[in-house]
C-alpha cells in the first residue's frame, strides 16, 4: 500500500476546529477528483462558520459528521491515481459536428 494512502487512512479524527481546518486543507488539494465533495463535507464545514484561525473549540461528533469522514476513503482512492507516462504514445480523437 502506498505511503500516501496509508497516511490518509490513518489520519487521526480531528478533535478541534483548528485540526479540522488542517484536515479539510488536505482534502481540498484533491477536491477536483472527488465527485460531490461539497455535499460530503457540508457537516464538517459547518464547524468553520464563525470560527477563528487557531480555534481550539472541541468538535462535537454526531452520526452526520462521522459519515463525512468517509472522505478519507475517497482520498485514499484518489491518491492511487497516477500521472500518465510522458514517453507513452498519445492518440487524440475528435468528433466533427456539422451545423446545418
Amino acid at each position: 500500500m502506498s505511503t500516501k494512502v496509508k497516511a490518509i487512512q490513518e489520519f487521526p479524527k480531528p478533535e478541534t476546529v483548528s485540526q479540522l481546518r488542517s484536515f479539510l486543507g488536505m482534502v481540498n488539494f484533491y477536491h477536483r477528483f472527488i465527485p460531490k465533495i461539497a455535499e460530503i463535507l457540508v457537516p464538517l464545514n459547518a464547524y468553520l462558520f464563525g470560527s477563528k484561525k487557531r480555534d481550539k473549540t472541541k468538535i462535537k461528533w454526531n452520526p452526520e459528521t462521522d459519515a463525512s469522514l468517509k472522505i478519507k476513503k475517497c482520498l485514499a482512492d484518489v491518491t492511487l491515481l497516477s500521472h500518465p507516462s510522458t514517453d507513452a504514445k498519445l492518440a487524440l480523437v475528435t468528433l466533427l459536428w456539422e451545423v446545418f
